[in-house]
């Protein structure tokens, strides 16, 4: 699910996704607001079982080549979230 917050940061929420999916779809998200302009966006990833997709956001070269991505930092207050900045 896809959704735009108070501070317009959009926001892309993996819960329910698969590992594998998750990561599909974000590259497809990603891309999305790339084309659009945006420059951040929060990735809501979970805590528990999110952490696989948290590494590989942190830890994958790959999304920083597909995607455009230039940074990927976690958020300071919540451990599920993620915010991605693009090129």
């Amino acid at each position: 699910m896809t959704k735009t917050i108070k501070s317009n940061i959009p926001e892309i929420d993996l819960h329910g996704y698969t590992a594998k999916n998750a990561r599909a779809y974000l590259i497809e998200e990603i891309e999305k607001y790339r084309q659009q302009g945006i420059n951040t966006v929060k990735v809501i990833h979970g805590f528990n079982r999110g952490t696989k997709i948290k590494d590989w956001l942190k830890n994958s070269k790959n999304i920083y080549i597909t995607a455009n991505v230039k940074d990927v930092f976690d958020d300071p207050t919540n451990p599920g979230i993620s915010y991605i900045s693009l090129l």
